[in-house]
């Protein structure tokens, strides 16, 4: 199998348009050094949050041309690919292995309904025209095409298909798919609502949006996995969902937006036809920002004290 590491929060990009909905080629770059500064294990480009369903291919290529450049191998980069018809799939997977992305994660086609046989062919097609690793993406709710458990086992076999994000809000599919998956196939989650006990029970990674917006927090949250302190993640994983809920669930990529502008940093507007929120939504999402911010304080705090109470308890006092 080819092996790619996917361990950590990778960050589903956002892409910063002008208003005229152009590519911000220097906005973008100057937040990949954010993302990885703040803590990111990935970056994911063109995917759903990146608004890769309405990019031309010339833009995807610069996009994905602009984060590999940026990144400049620092975390690896799976590039997004939502595309429907396989052969231009095909290419677009060959294209990103040119421009040295490390992996792509594809999105189920869209539009008709199709069999999971027809899903299955459609992957394992890509699959054997690709040089890269290839990570699935199972998103119905925006997609409304179902992989099921048995359609993911079965890819699952394939040498190049190394993994699969799971974007259900429920614990169960993630369990069934850690189940039944085999070692080294590699789980995700796309959705901070069965984040925390995810990765209780085996998952690998996680995609989630609101990493865009809270990075440092999803960092903080992973290390407390790694340490087994569940008790701790669950409590930066419940901050996270507060603003998840009131921000990304509530109002999707204008949302994220809109709060990243509020924190100073250069996400631009959507690209139409999504629009910009109003003013007095904005202001929402301006409380909710101070909201987490003062409670990313406090938990830090708590945290920072509890480490230090315990490294006390067990210190030897004759040294």
């Amino acid at each position: 199998m080819v092996s790619l590491n996917l361990e950590g929060i990778f960050v589903p990009t956002i892409t910063p348009f002008n208003l005229d909905g152009q590519f911000d080629e220097s906005a973008y770059r100057e937040l990949i050094d954010w993302y990885i500064a703040e803590g990111v294990d990935g970056i994911v480009p063109c995917a759903s949050i990146g608004e890769g369903a309405y990019l031309t291919l010339y833009e995807r290529n610069r996009i994905l041309e602009t984060a590999i450049s940026q990144v400049s191998g620092r975390v690896p980069v799976v590039a997004g690919t939502i595309i429907s018809s396989t052969n231009l799939a095909i290419q677009a997977v060959r294209v990103a292995a040119e421009l040295g992305a490390d992996a792509v994660l594809l999105s189920t086609p869209q539009y008709y309904p199709l069999s999971q046989a027809d899903l299955l062919m459609h992957f394992r097609k890509i699959a054997a025209q690709s040089s890269l690793p290839i990570v699935i993406s199972n998103n119905p709710s925006l997609t409304h095409v179902f992989l099921d458990v048995a359609t993911i086992e079965q890819l699952a076999s394939h040498p190049r298909i190394i993994g699969v994000k799971e974007c259900s809000d429920r614990l169960q599919p993630l369990a069934d798919l850690i189940e039944r998956t085999p070692s080294g196939f590699q789980i995700l989650a796309g959705s901070g609502q069965a984040l925390a006990k995810g990765f209780e029970i085996g998952c690998d990674g996680a995609i989630v949006a609101i990493s865009n917006v809270l990075p440092r927090l999803c960092h903080r949250f992973y290390d407390a996995v790694l340490l087994g302190k569940y008790d701790q993640a669950q409590l930066w994983n419940d901050l996270w969902l507060a603003v998840d809920n009131a921000i990304a669930s509530e109002y999707g990529i204008p949302g994220l937006k809109a709060a990243m502008n509020t924190i100073g940093l250069p996400a631009g507007f959507p690209k139409p036809p999504l629009r910009p929120l109003s003013v007095s939504k904005r202001q929402v999402i301006h409380e909710m920002m101070q909201y987490c911010d003062k409670n990313f304080s406090n938990l830090s705090s708590s945290a920072s004290q509890n480490n230090r109470i315990k490294s006390q308890k067990g210190a030897n006092p004759h040294g």
